[in-house]
Formats: C-alpha cells, structure tokens, sequence
C-alpha cells in the first residue's frame, strides 16, 4: 500500500512542476508576442518614431506590456501586479512590486495610457478602438 501511496505523491509533484513549467512558457509566449506587436507598431508608425517607444527586453515596462497583451484589455496596477508576481517578476524593493509598476504606467506614455481610476490600457490598443469603444 505504501508503494501506491509514494506513486501517489509523485505523480502529484510531478504533475505541480509541469504545470509550473506550463504557465513559465505562456509567460515567455506572451512575452514574445507583446515584443512582436510592439515592433509592428513601431514598423508602421516608423516615420516619425525614432525609436522613442522601444522597450527594453527584460525591463518592467515589457513585462507590464506582456501582461496587459495577455489580459486582451486594460488592468489595474493591482492585476498587472499580481499578474507579474506570479510569473516570477520580482523586486528588490522594501516597498514591493506594486509602486514600481504604477511608476512605469506613469512614466511610459509611449507604451501605456490610462483608460480610468487605476487602469491602464497599452497606447497602441487603444488607438485602434473607435471612440465609442473607449470607457
């Protein structure tokens, strides 16, 4: 009996590291998949860009963006917050993740524009949204 119960617990384990392994690689998917946009509306709107809307891979701003393309429309700071905690995205601040986050939605006008009280929306979805469909 105890064989099956040690079988137990390893298919258990076994099936926790999958599904963490599962939502690190829709996190890189998703991260990868906010760069591509992001470079497309670069590339059409290249004329007089210059470059002042790039992002740095890696940086807090990619992730915010990552998870606002994987949401499919505005957050809050606290979802985006959460969002990036649980992928992983941490900070070495004593304050935690959450000022940082509001700080880059603040800052990057370029990427992120805010739709309501505490909510932001990526700049180039809300540019393809008809004035009607805008909160």
């Amino acid at each position: 009996m105890s064989s099956i119960a040690e079988q137990v617990r390893q298919c258990e384990s076994k099936i926790r590291e999958l599904r963490d392994t599962a939502e690190n690689v829709k996190f890189k998917l998703a991260v990868e998949e906010a760069v591509l946009s992001r470079l497309q509306a670069i590339t059409e709107t290249s004329g007089g860009n210059n470059g002042s809307a790039m992002k740095v891979p890696g940086s807090l701003a990619s992730y915010i963006e990552e998870a606002m393309v994987a949401s499919g429309g505005p957050m809050t700071v606290t979802a985006i917050t959460e969002y990036l905690e649980k992928a992983g995205v941490s900070t070495e601040s004593p304050d935690g993740l959450k000022p940082s986050v509001a700080s880059a939605l603040s800052r990057r006008k370029d990427l992120f524009v805010r739709v309501g009280k505490g909510e932001y929306d990526l700049v180039t979805r809300q540019k393809k949204l008809g004035p009607q469909e805008k909160e």
